[in-house]
């Protein structure tokens, strides 16, 4: 680039002035930094430092010239790589949970967790079946693009008609998702609270689905219509601590051997100032 613009700037073909600046002087070769230097009255040393020390896009460091072959680095350090890096990364709301999300550039689906995709993917079934319904079956259902019914990924080029999830995950993903019983229940928003003893629920795992019950003894309970009074979290009569009930339901008035007694002690105690 600088050989094409110094023989612009004095008026000379190109290849001529590359032709004279090759060594030895001919069509092939390498220019000569010295033939170069003499051309523009410029020290050789001072000149290729100019000529191919570069600034680094990040931080405008000078990249000192290399003696190695091939594409020249436009950040100096693996510091600057990862900040340019971070820079090209976006942040959207999930489609489903819209909650905010990383992206890459280029990146097509806009599913943040393994939950969401199951949740879409259901979605998408129970869409596709009420169009059929409607439309009925002498007419052929709209095919759209050709993404993965699981994760929305566009599908390769070249896949066959009857391809459907991108990769062997994929697939295993929409298998199980497609033999769930009650769908219903992943499409509506999660609980907060326990539906039998109003305890607030755990997080609970990408894959874990929907919970309806804090714990397997909740779950049971519910099941055999239980009373879930007697069986939630009472208060300690003295220290006021939480007190959980047995496997049985019993639950008792103290936390504790000690609190047990002080109380009886200040039952005894208020009685005799009574009398």
């Amino acid at each position: 680039m600088f050989i094409r613009r110094l023989a612009q700037a004095n008026h000379l073909p190109p290849p001529y002035l590359r032709k004279f600046l090759n060594e030895p002087p001919g069509p092939r070769g390498k220019p000569s930094w010295a033939r170069l230097a003499a051309i523009t009255g410029r020290d050789p040393d001072l000149l290729r430092t100019t000529l191919e020390t570069k600034k680094c896009v990040e931080c405008s460091t000078d990249i000192p010239p290399s003696d190695t072959f091939g594409r020249r680095a436009i950040l100096c350090s693996m510091r600057c790589r990862t900040r340019a890096h971070r820079r090209r990364q976006t942040t959207e709301p999930c489609r489903i949970c819209q909650k905010p999300m990383k992206i890459q550039t280029g990146q097509r689906h806009r599913l943040c967790s393994s939950a969401c995709r199951r949740t879409a993917y259901l979605q998408r079934q129970q869409g596709r079946l009420s169009s059929t319904v409607s439309r009925g079956d002498d007419e052929p259902a709209h095919q759209g693009d050709r993404r993965c019914i699981a994760c929305e990924k566009p599908l390769p080029p070249g896949s066959r008609s009857h391809r459907q999830t991108c990769s062997a995950a994929c697939r295993q993903h929409a298998r199980r998702w497609s033999r769930l019983d009650s769908p219903e229940l992943f499409l509506r928003p999660p609980a907060e609270t326990c539906e039998f003893c109003q305890e607030p629920l755990p997080k609970a795992k990408p894959t874990a689905g929907q919970r309806r019950w804090c714990s397997y003894l909740c779950g049971q309970r519910a099941r055999r219509g239980l009373d879930p009074a007697p069986y939630r979290i009472r208060i300690c009569e003295h220290c006021q601590d939480p007190i959980e009930s047995d496997r049985f339901g019993r639950v008792r008035r103290w936390c504790s051997r000690s609190c047990r007694e002080k109380a009886q002690r200040r039952r005894r105690k208020l009685a005799v100032t009574e009398i």
